[in-house]
């Protein structure tokens, strides 16, 4: 039908979303298309000219380009190059059989007259290097930009399948800026006769030469001379053209194979769909065959929508709490960052005031005991005695020094706990660094104190561990998480083992804790979102889900082991360095 695009577009379009936004970006596509994948994908079907420009607006949506021939250009660029069987259409292997660029150009309004319904091709001129074009819209169309662009990246690319420099398109008219039609000059360099013509013409010419040298001073008879010493350059000459014409034959069997790779390939397709099509007239026989029939499969349909629909309503449940979960710890982070920044500048103020009361004690004790070795009389002494004695300055002294000294400690355990804080609470931002897991664990465990204090023996088992390039918040993240259900799991008196190493380009770190351990029917469940051994109001079940996810994310992963009556045993991989870098 007139105002049709052939599916030789979408063919292009969705590898190339796929590679700029991702799958998300192709799921929009065949949204608005209303179509397939395998639909879209087949270079047999067509879609309207409307829903076409339709899907390039949603594109540049998608990827964020405003110019809609700065994007278009990139379409095409991306669309001449060599792609996988499954995304290479038959009009690519067509032109590149054809064997020149002269040949492309000369059949270019049959190239173009198979993908498009909207307009009319006209080759006006046509030399060995240089051919003019013309696109004509048909009555009641206009073409659009997009289209315009696609069509002379590829007329200035299709040089480029023979190792040739690009095209040079000069535009006269554009029907896209209001011309009746498109007029383009393309002009282009033509294959040479290859190193192989010239290697063995040059090599007949150099035996040319010494066949002239030697037998000039041979034979004094100049025509035989010239006759024997021409043979050499003829033979070079047949030998060039010879090898040169291999090498076309050899590349019209690799053509060839690639065109008998389609054929298979389109086989194959048809093959596919005879058999689809077989599958679906034997249903509709079945069907037929009586209203019970009917009934029993609809409702089997009905039945797997439903169970698809209910597992699709679970996930949606664990991404809303998963996405409330990382807002709550995204709002705990702010709390968490304002509180330490107010209570970073009492805790410095005191703690820098400390060691100036240290020296002020050492000035007040040296004056007390200069005073106190002065002479005075035996009246003033025993009253000043008695004084002392009353204020119990000789306890106040004694202690006077290790009570600083506490006050010193914990100023600094205040600021250390404060530092942790405010790594905590570290933008969340998905920042890839090198991280040292060693000091996240460390500032983890300092969080977590008030859950080990006094009840659990932390053993370290650290080995050599170098930065791992990662998301710092989330490890944290999960370093927490693992870390509170470790000692949560300790009923009283227990020990909590931490040991870190380097294997196979990963990072390990392994937790294990002393409690009753995981039992076997649920370790399976553990990673599940919503699962959770803890007493109702006391947990959502998402930390290790989460953490798994945050594990997976990085190219790692997570596992639980429960050794029986060895507690249970968290282990965590990451590699050394980011995986799947854009």
């Amino acid at each position: 039908m007139p105002g049709e695009v052939n599916s030789i577009f979408t063919k292009t379009l969705i590898p190339f979303i796929e590679r700029e936004v991702g799958p998300d970006g192709v799921q929009a596509i065949l949204r608005t298309a209303g179509r397939s994948r395998e639909y879209l994908m087949a270079d047999h079907n067509w879609i309207s000219l409307a829903l076409a420009t339709q899907l390039v607006r949603v594109s540049m949506e998608l990827m964020g380009e405003p110019d809609e021939e700065r994007w278009a250009r990139r379409l095409g660029e991306d669309g001449m190059n060599w792609k996988p069987r499954e995304e290479r259409s038959y009009i690519g292997t067509y032109t590149m059989a054809i064997g020149s660029p002269q040949g492309v150009y000369e059949r270019i309004e049959t190239i173009y007259s198979a993908h498009t319904r909207f307009y009319t091709v006209k080759l006006l001129d046509l030399g060995r290097g240089r051919a003019t074009l013309s696109w004509t819209p048909a009555p009641g169309y206009v073409v659009p930009l997009w289209i315009c662009a696609c069509n002379k990246v590829a007329l200035e690319r299709f040089p480029t399948n023979w190792g040739l420099p690009r095209a040079r398109l000069i535009e006269s008219r554009c029907a896209a800026k209001g011309a009746h039609a498109c007029l383009w000059d393309v002009r282009w360099k033509n294959p040479s006769l290859g190193p192989r013509f010239w290697w063995a013409t040059a090599a007949g010419a150099a035996v040319a030469a010494i066949f002239w040298s030697v037998l000039g001073r041979i034979l004094a008879v100049p025509g035989p001379v010239q006759a024997l010493a021409s043979l050499p350059l003829a033979v070079g000459v047949t030998l060039g053209i010879a090898l040169r014409e291999i090498e076309r034959r050899r590349h019209m069997q690799r053509m060839l194979d690639l065109q008998s790779d389609e054929i298979i390939y389109s086989n194959r397709e048809l093959d596919g769909k005879f058999r689809a099509l077989e599958g679906q007239i034997e249903t509709i026989e079945e069907l037929s065959r009586g209203l019970e029939d009917k009934v029993r499969i609809r409702t089997e349909q009905l039945r797997t929508s439903n169970e698809d629909l209910q597992a699709a309503y679970r996930d949606l449940q664990t991404t809303q709490m998963q996405l409330v979960q990382r807002e709550k710890m995204a709002s705990v982070g702010q709390l968490v960052a304002g509180v330490a920044h107010e209570l970073n500048n009492p805790i410095g103020f005191v703690y820098s005031n400390v060691g100036t009361l240290e020296d002020f004690v050492r000035r007040l004790r040296g004056m007390l005991e200069l005073y106190r070795s002065e002479p005075l009389p035996d009246a003033q002494r025993e009253r000043l005695q008695g004084e002392w004695d009353t204020r119990k300055i000789d306890y106040a002294l004694k202690y006077l020094d290790s009570m600083t000294q506490g006050i010193k400690e914990g100023a600094e355990r205040a600021r250390k706990i404060v530092r942790d804080l405010r790594v905590f609470a570290r933008s969340q931002d998905e920042v890839w660094q090198p991280v040292d897991l060693h000091e996240e664990l460390d500032s983890s465990l300092t969080l977590l104190n008030h859950l080990l204090k006094d009840r659990v023996t932390v053993h370290r088992k650290l080995g050599d561990l170098p930065a791992v390039e990662c998301i710092r918040s989330q490890i944290d993240q999960v370093f927490l998480n693992l870390l509170a259900n470790a000692a949560q799991a300790i009923a009283g008196p227990g020990a909590l083992t931490i040991e870190t190493r380097s294997a196979d380009g990963f990072a390990v770190v392994a937790i294990a804790d002393s409690g009753p351990g995981i039992p076997a029917e649920v370790i399976g469940r553990v990673f599940d979102p919503f699962f959770t051994t803890k007493p109702v109001g006391e947990g959502t079940g998402l930390g290790l889900s989460i953490s798994y996810e945050i594990a997976k994310k990085h190219g790692g992963d997570l596992r639980a082991e429960s050794p029986a009556g060895a507690g249970a045993v968290f282990t965590l991989r990451l590699p050394l360095t980011r995986t799947g870098r854009p």
